[in-house]
């Protein structure tokens, strides 16, 4: 990406993961078809606090493992 790069963001409201998918790659494709460099960045509408709860869970969990581990090597 360089200085010049237009990021364009796409926002689906209700969009299932599949149907978000197949928009990527045909952006993918228009991207490459472009006479400039672009970013598409898509994303889904349907993300709820429940969604945002539920990764800060899964990376504390995470966060957790690896300073067990570090812990262990020591």
């Amino acid at each position: 990406m360089t200085k010049d790069t237009k990021i364009i963001h796409v926002q689906v409201v209700e969009g299932t993961q599949e149907q978000i998918g197949v928009l990527g790659k045909a952006l993918k494709e228009l991207k490459d078809k472009l006479p400039f460099d672009v970013e598409f960045m898509v994303t889904n509408d349907a993300i709820q606090l429940r969604d945002v709860k539920y990764l800060i869970d899964e990376l504390y969990t995470l966060y957790k493992q690896v300073n067990e581990g570090k812990n262990d090597k020591e």
